[in-house]
C-alpha cells in the first residue's frame, strides 16, 4: 500500500468504506495503488473527487471525522481480499448466537411465517440458514463468492429450497436485491458498510412496520456464567501470536483496521429509523470447543485469515495448536462468547412503501 506524506492511519471495510486520517486531510486508496484522493478539489487519477467522496469534508473543507478522529472516505473498490481464504474456517470456528433469538425476533418483528427476509453480509449463511424458516422466502447477500458457496452448501444441508444467494454489497443496495422485506439482518456485518447511507437504504426496502435487526456478539458488561470447569481460551496469548506473525497493527485486507468509535445507535438516530431498542439475549453459558475450532475462529477473523500469513498460516497454526495443547492436553476449552446484542428499528408502519 502506498505510503503518504506524514504517515497516515488507515482503515479498510469489507463493503468499500476506507477511514484515512492525515494531518486534517482525506485520503483514498483503492488498495492497488489505482486512485488516491486527496483534499477536496484536487486532480486525481480518475479526475475531480466525486460529490460522494467530498461528503467525507465539512463546513470550511475540514474533514468530518469519527469519535477515534478517523476521517471518513468512501473508497473506490470493495477490497476482496478482506476475507480471502477464511470462509473454510467461517461455520466451524464462528460461536453460535442465543438460542432465544428465533422466538424474540419472531415476537419483536410480528413474524408469522409469511414475507420475505434479507440477511446482508450474510457470510457463510449463519443467519439465513438459522432464519428462513420464519419467511416463505430469504435472501443471504454478501460479496465474497466463497461466503456464499460456503451458504448454499449449508441450505442444502438443511433442506431448505427457499433461499436465494446474491454476490453483492451492501452499498449495492436496493438494485442487487429488491424489496420489500419483513426484516433485513445484519449478523456481525453492519461495521463493515457505508452505515448511515445503508441504513437509509434498508429503510425504503422494508415493508411498513417492517424491521432491522443489527446483531452482535456482546461481552462488556455482561454478566458472566459460571465456567463449567474447562480450560478458557488463551485469547490473549493467541492474539499475541498473531501479532509476532503479522506485525502489532491489526490488518484488513491489503490495509490495516482501526477500533470503532461510535455504537450502531448513534447511526440509527440520524437516520429515518430513529433511536433504536437494544435487547440482549442470553449467550450460550456452557459452549465447549476444540482445538481446530479455536483455530478456525481467528483464520475466519479479516484480522488473521489465511492470505495475511506468508505460508497460508501454516507456521501460525503450528504454534497456535501447540500453544492450545499446552493448555488443554484433551484439546477442549470452554469458550463463552458473551450475550447476544440486537439492536432493533422499525420502519413506520403508517408509512407507505415507494
Amino acid at each position: 500500500m502506498p505510503v503518504y506524506p506524514g504517515a497516515p492511519k488507515v482503515r479498510a471495510g469489507r463493503f468499500g468504506w476506507l477511514c484515512v486520517s492525515n494531518n486534517g486531510d482525506c485520503f483514498c486508496d483503492n488498495f492497488r495503488a489505482k486512485a488516491v484522493a486527496a483534499f477536496v478539489g484536487l486532480a486525481t487519477p480518475r479526475g475531480r473527487l466525486s460529490g460522494e467522496t467530498r461528503s467525507c469534508v465539512g463546513s470550511g473543507g475540514v474533514p468530518r471525522r469519527d469519535r477515534a478522529g478517523f476521517a471518513m472516505l468512501r473508497a473506490v473498490p470493495y477490497d476482496p481480499t478482506i476475507y480471502q481464504g477464511a470462509a473454510a474456517h467461517y461455520r466451524q470456528g464462528r460461536p453460535p448466537y442465543s438460542p432465544e433469538l428465533e422466538p424474540v425476533l419472531a415476537e419483536e418483528a410480528g413474524l408469522d411465517g409469511r414475507g420475505r427476509f434479507l440477511d446482508a453480509g450474510c457470510g457463510p449463511g449463519i443467519l439465513t440458514v438459522r432464519l428462513a424458516r420464519l419467511f416463505e422466502e430469504a435472501v443471504g447477500l454478501d460479496p465474497d463468492a466463497d461466503m456464499l458457496a460456503e451458504a448454499s452448501r449449508a441450505a442444502k444441508g438443511k433442506g431448505l429450497s427457499n433461499i436465494r444467494w446474491v454476490q453483492a454489497l451492501a452499498e449495492d443496495l436496493p438494485g442487487a436485491a429488491p424489496g420489500p422485506y419483513r426484516l433485513v439482518t445484519f449478523g456481525q456485518s453492519f461495521h463493515w458498510t457505508d452505515e448511515e447511507r445503508v441504513a437509509e437504504a434498508i429503510y425504503d426496502m422494508l415493508e411498513p412496520g417492517g424491521s432491522l435487526a443489527l446483531i452482535v456478539h456482546t461481552v462488556t458488561g455482561r454478566p458472566r456464567p459460571p465456567s463449567p470447569g474447562l480450560p478458557e481460551i488463551p485469547h490473549e496469548e493467541i492474539r499475541m501470536l498473531v501479532a509476532r506473525h503479522l506485525g502489532s497493527t491489526r490488518r484488513a485486507g491489503q490495509g490495516f483496521s482501526a477500533p470503532r468509535g461510535h455504537r450502531f445507535q448513534d447511526v440509527l438516530v440520524r437516520t429515518r429509523f430513529g433511536e433504536p431498542r437494544v435487547l440482549f439475549l442470553r449467550g450460550v453459558p456452557d459452549l465447549v470447543r476444540d482445538s481446530e475450532s479455536v483455530l478456525s475462529g481467528y483464520f475466519s477473523l479479516a484480522s488473521s485469515a489465511p492470505h495475511l500469513f506468508h505460508d497460508g498460516g501454516r507456521t501460525f497454526a503450528q504454534d497456535v495448536r501447540a500453544l492450545l495443547i499446552d493448555r488443554s492436553p484433551d484439546g477442549l476449552f470452554w469458550d463463552w462468547p458473551g450475550d447476544t446484542e440486537v439492536v432493533l428499528a422499525h420502519r413506520d408502519p403508517q408509512q407507505a412503501t415507494g
